[in-house]
């Protein structure tokens, strides 16, 4: 995971128990291990309480990306990471005991830690494994609901994005007023479209234009590819020579 805090004020409570550990946790739900291992990353703020407000959920191409209050998560699954829900009290007892993960090196093991399965959630004849282990590498916990990041093999990858201003649903709608001008990158082309603003945060991972949201800068992108594949190829057959110059005057009879 990676953060951005360039926008965004890190309340003075919090550089408080940074400091000294010694200011009040009232303003987290984090464990105190927790708390401790945020400092050493610098991501502290990201276990505070936000303010009371929707959880905002869109997603472009691959890549979704989830806000509420000061922060935005984007969000790449990689290969099996999915999002579950599940109550209040059942997320504090499956994050209540953790222990380190199946890697190999120790360093490791204990850096990605694993939560346990309780086992009235895990299936009969599932499986002979015990415990049963999970992943959660995000969550947004509300009074009685959590939406949490969960993934087993561990190839997610997060980019938090944080500001002084809490998130709003109109940040991310495609068609309003934060729609500006993009020019198609490319040598052949001179095409300028409108693109989404809130792609600005799609751009922490490679992707391209949401073929439903962004139809028109993703056609042009087509063309422009195709022109500078055809292009390619015009300069490969102008610079193509004869493999073999030998020419056959007669045959053998």
């Amino acid at each position: 995971m990676t953060s951005d805090t360039s926008a965004y004020t890190v309340p003075s409570y919090i550089h408080r128990y940074s400091k000294d550990s010694l200011g009040s946790t009232t303003w987290t739900e984090a464990p105190e291990h927790w708390l401790q291992r945020a400092i050493v990353e610098d991501i502290l703020h990201l276990m505070e309480k936000s303010p009371a407000g929707p959880l905002i959920c869109v997603s472009r191409g691959k890549l979704v990306l989830m806000a509420a209050g000061h922060h935005a998560c984007l969000i790449n699954f990689g290969l099996e990471a999915n999002i579950i829900g599940m109550k209040l009290d059942v997320f504090h007892e499956i994050v209540s005991e953790d222990y380190p993960g199946p890697n190999p090196h120790p360093e490791k093991s204990e850096f990605i830690r694993t939560f346990r399965i309780p086992e009235r959630f895990i299936v009969e004849h599932s499986s002979r494994t015990r415990p049963r282990p999970i992943k959660l590498y995000a969550a947004f916990i509300s009074p009685k609901w959590v939406w949490a990041i969960n993934d087993f093999y561990g190839l997610v990858r997060t980019q938090v994005t944080s500001r002084r201003q809490p998130w709003e649903r109109s940040d991310f709608e495609v068609g309003n007023s934060v729609h500006i001008l993009f020019r198609i990158s490319s040598p052949r082309t001179n095409l300028t479209f409108p693109f989404w603003q809130g792609w600005r945060l799609f751009d922490h991972f490679k992707g391209g234009p949401d073929w439903y949201l962004e139809r028109p800068l993703a056609t042009a992108k087509l063309d422009a590819w195709r022109q500078d594949v055809l292009a390619e190829y015009e300069t490969f057959l102008r610079k193509a020579k004869p493999s073999s110059t030998f020419s056959i005057d007669s045959y053998f009879t």
